[in-house]
């Protein structure tokens, strides 16, 4: 049996004594004083053969039923319908079973009508309660379940992610990755290329939830491998022609690749749509890199002709990529924080975390975007 046939026929189960227990109230209701113990077994059977009756035809009319779940007086019906072809069934049973007299001998009371009208209209507000509640029940199981998927989706996303901090002989990045749901559409990646350079790339993918993350996903995987053999503009647009192909319509990918070299400090840096990054220098001042020609997100048109630019960072500086889910973020006033406001952020604060709480102790604590940030370190090598 299916395992849905067996929850199913566990709440009929479930539901049998309620009906059971109903049906022989509604019989010392309706005696009055007379009541004993047969009226009430009487009762409980009328009871148990209505709510039968109920879910037999609601068995027969499921489909019926479940074509328009708002319309809650179809099933309303079938249990009434159901609840009245169970009482003569019920009350006859009741007769021969309980009372010890042959069927030929029942004679329905006349005002057994009356009885049979509220039979129905409790056997229906009962069904209606116990259907709403097993509604109730299958929702938050639903919910749960998917609750445990979306962590699981979050766990993945965080192994696919570098750690938050690697710290080599000449250099030092640390990263943070903040999503506004259960996963990210933001990512970053650092990779080795075969001369020993670094490449430190972040994204945002357009979106939220699984379906960017799943983007994301696809991006990290292809990236290190078309990036490996060129320089950071054609690697941007390697990664665009790819994309445009793939992505559907409305979907985007902003991204920014650097590629710095220890021994030098050089820094090439090629830009699609991610924020313009800062240089911090070892005295406190923030720079600008700001990349000349096209800068839309990948996936949107071909053959674009991305470009570079090339800086040095000397011994003590930093350059910090993010995303524009800190720029973006509102402030209690309605307002964005701006770029403005961040470049002093960072000109006072040092380290990612540093410059995290103070935009978060400037904005609404509710992370309306995700938020990347990744913080390359020039240092003095052992």
């Amino acid at each position: 049996m299916p395992p849905k046939e067996r929850t199913r026929w566990r709440d009929v189960a479930w539901y049998s004594p309620i009906a059971i227990v109903g049906g022989a109230l509604i019989a010392a209701m309706s005696s009055g004083l007379h009541w004993n113990v047969r009226v009430l077994l009487h009762g409980g059977l009328i009871g148990l053969t209505c709510f039968s009756g109920a879910i037999f035809c609601e068995s027969l009319v499921h489909r019926w039923v479940q074509a328009a779940p708002g319309q809650w007086w179809r099933r309303a019906l079938v249990y009434f319908v159901g609840g009245q072809l169970g009482f003569p069934i019920g009350f006859a049973l009741g007769v021969w079973l309980i009372w010890g007299q042959p069927i030929s001998s029942l004679r329905l009371p006349r005002t057994v009508w009356i009885t049979v009208l509220f039979t129905g209209g409790v056997g229906t507000f009962i069904g209606l309660v116990a259907h709403g509640y097993e509604s109730m029940k299958d929702r938050l199981r639903t919910t749960i379940v998917a609750e445990k998927e979306l962590e699981l989706a979050r766990e993945f996303q965080a192994r696919l992610l570098p750690a938050p901090e690697i710290a080599a002989d000449s250099y030092r990045i640390t990263s943070r990755n903040l999503a506004a749901r259960y996963v990210a559409g933001d990512f970053y990646d650092v990779f080795q290329y075969a001369d020993g350079a670094v490449g430190v790339a972040i994204a945002d993918v357009a979106g939220k939830g699984v379906a960017a993350s799943l983007t994301m996903a696809s991006v990290k995987a292809v990236l290190p491998l078309l990036a490996a053999s060129r320089p950071v503009d054609e690697a941007m647009c390697a990664l665009n022609e790819k994309f445009n192909g793939e992505l559907p319509k409305r979907e985007f990918i902003a991204l920014a690749l650097a590629r710095y070299d220890p021994r030098t400090g050089s820094v090439s840096f090629a830009n699609a749509g991610v924020p313009d990054p800062y240089v911090v220098r070892q005295n406190g001042e923030v720079e600008t890199i700001v990349v000349g020609g096209p800068r839309l997100p990948l996936g949107l048109k071909r053959s674009i002709p991305y470009e570079k630019v090339t800086f040095s960072l000397r011994q003590g500086d930093a350059l910090l990529l993010f995303s524009d889910g800190l720029p973006e973020a509102t402030t209690p006033d309605g307002e964005q924080l701006g770029y403005d406001r961040l470049a002093q952020i960072v000109r006072d604060a040092r380290g990612v975390d540093a410059i995290l709480e103070r935009v978060h102790a400037m904005t609404s604590e509710q992370v309306e975007d995700d938020q990347t940030i990744v913080m390359l370190e020039r240092r003095r090598a052992s």
